[in-house]
């Protein structure tokens, strides 16, 4: 029977924040005496970008058309501990033998991300030499989440609205106008917030109007080799019934999710960019063009501190005994934290020093340090789902990944409704627009 050998997070949720401790065991089943160089396991975050295009080109007078490749890549941090063996050939008996391992993430590293085109992936990898045969990996992937503190950039805080109107012609004929006023209080969310859209579409023209939507939309601009390629991938929508012609539709409070994302910008990775769009559209039927607007939203992980009491500590499960562990030293020099931020190496032994705090499954949120009256967010798999991580796992383990975000919980309590005293001072129902459109 083959050596098998896998990998375990102490942390069961597999998610951490830079300069937080990555600990677990490696498991290593023998059915026999086996004869080893050494074991080791390798820590590795990274990014990569590849996508192709179609050309023509003249060429002795043909036209000939070919695929070119554009390729980007960046690391991050790599390290590896020898947790058995010395390099030389050496005798591993038969049985299960457990090796404990530990590393500290460096700082100033970006957050997880899965797409076809691009990636950001952090993973440990086991590998046993074996002499005179085929090395035996395996590999576990684990998410990291950077912070984006809302409070920090002023442009969350800036109120979306905007009042217009459009004619539908046909020929010589006019119709009466196509209009819709939207207010939604501010520019900056994080997930699992509802953005609270309040509107009023009216429909004075003759024909009607197919549907009214609200969407939010994901842009990720990836860059290689002096190129940049866009992709736009809607992430969020509500869209309302037709509208007759002379009718109106009064969207009052109405609540869109924000799912499991990363933050705005990706920042500490500069192949990959990730900004979000909040569009409102009016569609009317037949050939008319669409009366919408489009607009910046911005994607946190710390949300703004006026809304904290907005939402409830996520559930927290009794933490599991870990034996403490020396940390592993990284590979790369020591940086600064975030801004505001003193990040300690989590150790599921200690807890924080709140009262009545129960040890998370995941390491302690960093922003509570900062904010002691945040409620620390729950962690879920992104809402893409898993994509296939094989061609960076090198062995039988490699399979599906999805990067899990903080994601915060909404207390039972609604929102406070909305009213015109949330507008600033110049904007009222008929008023023009404070925000340019994206």
């Amino acid at each position: 029977m083959p050596t098998n050998l896998s990998l375990t997070l102490d942390n069961p949720s597999a998610v951490f924040f830079a300069g937080q401790t990555v600990s677990g065991h490696l498991t290593v089943t023998c059915t026999n005496d086996k004869t080893f160089r050494e074991i080791t396991i390798k820590f590795h975050g990274f990014s990569k970008v590849h996508w192709t295009e179609r050309k023509s080109e003249r060429r002795e007078g043909k036209t000939v058309t070919k695929t070119v490749h554009y390729r980007s890549s960046e690391d991050y941090y790599g390290s590896s501990i020898l947790v058995w063996g010395t390099g030389q050939e050496s005798t591993l008996p038969a049985g299960t033998h457990n090796f404990n391992f530990s590393y500290v993430l460096p700082q100033n590293i970006p957050s997880s991300f899965e797409s076809k085109i691009g990636q950001v992936r952090h993973v440990c990898k086991a590998k046993i030499n074996v002499p005179w045969g085929f090395d035996k990996t395996c590999s576990q992937p684990y998410s990291v989440n950077s912070l984006y503190d809302l409070n920090t950039d002023p442009a969350a805080q800036h109120p979306i609205q905007c009042n217009e109107h459009k004619y539908l012609c046909c020929l010589w004929c006019k119709s009466g106008p196509l209009s819709m006023v939207l207010r939604v209080s501010r520019s900056g969310y994080v997930p699992g917030e509802k953005i609270m859209i309040n509107a009023e579409c009216s429909n004075k023209t003759n024909d009607v109007v197919d549907y009214t939507e609200a969407n939010i939309h994901q842009i990720v601009k990836y860059r290689a080799q002096g190129k940049t390629k866009s992709i736009d991938r809607k992430v969020a929508e509500i869209k309302r019934p037709a509208i007759a012609a002379g009718d109106d539709d009064i969207w009052s409070g109405v609540a869109l999710l924000i799912p499991a994302l990363p933050p705005s910008k990706l920042i500490f990775c500069n192949n990959i960019d990730i900004y979000y769009t909040f569009k409102f559209k009016v569609s009317p039927s037949g050939c008319h063009s669409n009366l919408d607007y489009k607009v910046p939203l911005i994607i946190g992980s710390i949300p703004l501190r006026e809304h904290f009491p907005m939402f409830r500590p996520a559930a927290l499960p009794q933490p599991q005994p870990v034996m403490p562990l020396p940390s592993a030293p990284s590979t790369f020099g020591p940086t600064a934290p975030p801004a505001g931020f003193s990040v300690d190496p989590y150790n599921p032994n200690v807890p924080p020093p709140q009262p009545g705090f129960v040890a998370p499954s995941a390491p302690v949120f960093p922003g509570v340090q900062h904010y002691p009256d945040l409620p620390p967010p729950s962690y879920n798999e992104c809402m893409f789902g898993a994509d296939g991580i094989e061609e960076d796992s090198d062995d039988e383990s490699g399979g599906m990944f999805a990067p899990k975000y903080a994601s915060y919980n909404l207390s039972m309590a609604a929102p406070p409704p909305y009213n015109e005293s949330m507008l600033p001072p110049n904007m009222n129902p008929g008023g023009g627009m404070s925000v340019q459109p994206y």
